[in-house]
């Protein structure tokens, strides 16, 4: 049984709320009642928070476990692949979602940084291929901590040119199907996130339209987007 997008995008506010929480909490802000969470950021020696694409991952299982899905983490994948090495081999998916069946209905890898470093190539499209290649649909959880006008775009940019070249990849067959992977963007100093499912095709030329997003900030604020392009904006209220 497939995972409603409805459902997923639940789980990902959820987890958008835990984040801007701690976050808040190291901001000096106090805890909301809800969602209730345990998670915070770390501090090092100086004081300065460290945040990680770890604390993305913690947060949405505890989301998740709200759910009434099962769950499974550094998840073998069913396909082969080799990223190094003379032989193909299993990977793992960061985190996935199953059904009561065991079932896989939802792949998931977390990438925390600014705008996805050039120097990040291999990474990055080990990350693409599982989420092309496996058969549950995936999706690309990504923690930022603060943006500019520039930042997002730069992060969408690079995820649409990785997936377009990801469909072109020998390896992927799709059968003539169109593969869903949903995209997230939480940001915690602006406390936002940004939320979209794209249907990919090997039929098709570009896919560059549905990354847009047009959005305005100021040093601390979110002040709204002015061509959202269907991607689905969740602002923290608290």
């Amino acid at each position: 049984m497939l995972i409603a997008p409805s459902a997923i995008r639940e789980i990902c506010r959820k987890t958008d709320r835990r984040l801007w929480n701690a976050y808040g909490i190291h901001e000096g802000k106090s805890r909301p009642e809800e969602p209730f969470s345990r998670l915070l950021f770390p501090t090092d020696a100086n004081g300065d928070i460290r945040v990680s694409e770890q604390e993305a991952r913690f947060a949405f299982l505890e989301s998740v476990l709200e759910s009434g899905f099962f769950y499974s983490v550094e998840t073998p994948t069913n396909e082969q692949y080799q990223f190094k090495g003379e032989y193909a081999r299993a990977a793992q998916t960061d985190f996935t979602i199953l059904d009561k069946t065991n079932a896989h209905t939802l792949n998931v890898e977390f990438k925390k940084d600014t705008d996805i470093d050039t120097q990040d190539d291999v990474a990055v499209y080990k990350d693409v291929q599982k989420l092309l290649r496996e058969s549950a649909p995936g999706m690309w959880f990504h923690l930022v901590e603060s943006v500019n006008t520039e930042t997002l775009g730069k992060i969408l940019y690079r995820l649409c040119s990785e997936f377009s070249k990801g469909l072109q990849m020998p390896e992927l067959n799709l059968n003539g199907k169109s593969k869903a992977v949903f995209f997230h963007v939480c940001v915690l100093r602006h406390g936002f996130s940004i939320h979209k499912r794209i249907d990919f095709s090997q039929s098709s030329d570009s896919h560059e339209g549905e990354f847009s997003f047009s959005y305005n900030v100021s040093r601390q604020r979110f002040n709204g987007s002015s061509n959202p392009n269907k991607w689905d904006v969740h602002q923290n209220n608290y």
